[in-house]
C-alpha cells in the first residue's frame, strides 16, 4: 500500500510502499479512499507537537471496511 510519511520536521512529505497491516484483536482494516491533512498533521510537520518519526500522517480517512481481526462480530466487509 502506499503512505504518506514525515521523516523529519519541515521536511517534505514521502509517499512510499509499506507492508499492508494485518488487524489485530477487535480492530478492522479499512481499504482507505482518502485522507486529509488537518492542523494536527501540519503541527506535527512543524515540530510544535511530538512525534516518533518515521511516522504516517493522516487519521481523518474515508474508506471501506476490507478486513475483520479476531473478535470483531457487529461489523462485516464493505
Amino acid at each position: 500500500m502506499k503512505a504518506v510519511f514525515l521523516s523529519g520536521v519541515d521536511q517534505p512529505l514521502e509517499i512510499r510502499d509499506t507492508p499492508i497491516p494485518e488487524p489485530r484483536d477487535g480492530e478492522v482494516r479499512i481499504q482507505v479512499k482518502a485522507s486529509g491533512v488537518c492542523g494536527t498533521d501540519v503541527h506535527y510537520w512543524r515540530g510544535i507537537l511530538p512525534l516518533s518519526l518515521p511516522a504516517v500522517l493522516g487519521h481523518e480517512p474515508v474508506g471501506v471496511i476490507d478486513k475483520l481481526g479476531p473478535g470483531v462480530t457487529w461489523l462485516k466487509p464493505g
